[in-house]
């Protein structure tokens, strides 16, 4: 995946800042420091392709360390992102990062308590289960909204689960950062 030296400084500071920060404040785990760029860079980076050019306001459910949505914040600084965080102190790295990257806005809440607002895309890595995620995104979508989300390895068990409480169309797509990774792209959500 190529970036722009644009691009690539700010994906430069972000990986200084957030290492610098996860040692005292565990944002991702140790045993991925290693091998940061693909699984967080490249693992982020590959669900640009899935942003069409007219989805211009994207939401992040629980952001953590901002993977994906800083990221794509700067590989798309046409779009507008709203990170949802409810730690106090990743919402402080988060904030601290989004003076840094202006398309960025934080919110330090519960996904329950935000105001009722549409989205075009809900992005999320690493947050809950897919029957979680689709319960709390109902009242941000529009008809024409999805989701873009990582799974990893029980994504079929996840998709099996919320068709029990949903319907909707998934599209699924290779992860290109790992083996067992997935990508689920969520159309047409409705109870």
């Amino acid at each position: 995946m190529k970036f722009t030296q644009e691009q690539q400084d700010l994906i430069d500071i972000f990986q200084e800042n957030l290492l610098k920060f996860n040692k005292s404040y565990n944002l991702i785990g140790k045993s991925t420091i290693g091998d940061f760029y693909n699984r967080h860079v490249i693992d982020s980076a590959q669900i640009v392709d899935f942003i069409e050019n007219g989805q211009k306001k994207i939401i992040d459910f629980g952001s953590g360390a901002g993977l994906p949505a800083i990221i794509l914040a700067i590989l798309r600084p046409d779009c507008e992102f709203h990170l949802i965080e409810k730690s106090f102190r990743k919402g402080q790295f988060l904030s601290m990062m989004a003076e840094i990257i202006p398309n960025v806005k934080i919110f330090q809440n519960k996904i329950q308590d935000l105001q009722e607002e549409k989205y075009d895309i809900i992005t999320a890595r690493a947050f809950a289960s897919l029957s979680k995620v689709l319960q709390f995104s109902q009242r941000f979508l529009t008809d024409s909204s999805k989701l873009i989300l990582h799974k990893g390895r029980k994504f079929q068990e996840e998709i099996n689960e919320a068709k029990e409480q949903f319907r909707f169309n998934v599209e699924i797509k290779n992860s290109i950062s790992s083996s067992e990774g997935k990508i689920l792209i969520i159309t047409n959500l409705c109870l």
